[in-house]
């Protein structure tokens, strides 16, 4: 698995791969890269290097909404009552199985079960609800500590992060030419373009990843 990076390291490495750019970016405490950093996080976790993360809710016969994880993307799916559809559905309770969401509520997210189980259900299956999910990668406000990125993920989370560094300057209106690594690993040769330019060829970078 690798050793996981601590929050300062990454946060090191992104501005070392934004070069002169990176003096663009002037909130207080690291806060623009650990941004486009949890940003990547998001994108790797999701789209390149999926993570799989298993939960539980305690269930109650009729409640819809219930806490979602914090680092919860995505909801894959629950192998809550399927067993037993299959192996015996004449001894199923009535009604359907309910389907896990993540919906949006407020600032916060919840996950919902439509429709909310019924006390048979929870009698017949058990009031632990299991289920899976994709995580985004964790970097913590503490720079010091460990984050989940290892040797595995950093480039595709760098090369992320740097999308998202120049589409932010895009919108700033920041026309100039730049200059910055581009590509993987930061090993190419350096380039000038504009941020607009820069952003849509790490997108597309990132995209064409494997």
């Amino acid at each position: 698995m690798g050793v996981p990076y601590t929050t300062a390291e990454l946060i090191a490495q992104h501005k070392a791969s934004l070069m002169d750019s990176a003096g663009l970016f002037v909130a207080p405490n690291d806060a623009d890269f650990l941004r486009h950093l949890r940003i990547a996080g998001r994108a790797v976790g999701v789209r390149k290097r999926p993570r799989t993360h298993a939960g539980q809710l305690q269930l109650e016969a009729g409640q819809v909404a219930y806490p979602a994880p914090a680092d919860l993307i995505q909801v894959k799916g629950s192998p809550w009552g399927v067993q037993e559809l299959q192996t015996a559905p004449w001894n199923m309770p009535r009604g359907p199985l309910p389907t896990l969401r993540l919906v949006a509520a407020g600032t916060a997210q919840e996950l919902h079960l439509s429709p909310p189980p019924n006390a048979a259900q929870i009698g017949a299956f058990g009031a632990v609800f299991p289920f899976y999910y994709f995580a985004a990668h964790t970097l913590p406000d503490n720079p010091g500590e460990a984050t989940s990125v290892t040797d595995i993920e950093l480039d595709l989370v760098l090369l992320r992060a740097k999308a998202e560094a120049m589409r932010e300057l895009t919108i700033r209106n920041h026309s100039k030419p730049i200059t910055l690594r581009a590509g993987q690993g930061g090993e190419s040769q350096p380039k000038n373009m504009t941020a607009a330019a820069l952003y849509q060829a790490f997108l597309d970078e990132f995209n064409k990843a494997e």
